[in-house]
C-alpha cells in the first residue's frame, strides 16, 4: 500500500511518464492498494493504468473506472 502522492513521486523519479492531475490534499492522501490495467478489475483503492494495446486503448475506459 502506498499514498498516491508517494507513488506518483516514485514513478517520476524512475522517468515514467505520469499524467499528473493537480492534486489536492484529499487526492494526495488516497491510499493505493493495487494497480490494474484491466478496467473491469478495478476496485476501491485501485489505480487504473491506461495502456494502449493492439485492439483497445485503456484511455477509452478511464472514465468507467471512477468509483
Amino acid at each position: 500500500m502506498m499514498l498516491m502522492s508517494a507513488l506518483v513521486a516514485e514513478l517520476e523519479r524512475e522517468n515514467i511518464q505520469v499524467s499528473r492531475p493537480s492534486f489536492d490534499v484529499e487526492l494526495a492522501d488516497v491510499e493505493v492498494t493495487g494497480i490494474e490495467h484491466d478496467s473491469r478489475s478495478v476496485v476501491p483503492g485501485s489505480l487504473f493504468a491506461c495502456l494502449r494495446g493492439a485492439s483497445s486503448d485503456g484511455h477509452d475506459h478511464a472514465a468507467s473506472t471512477a468509483i
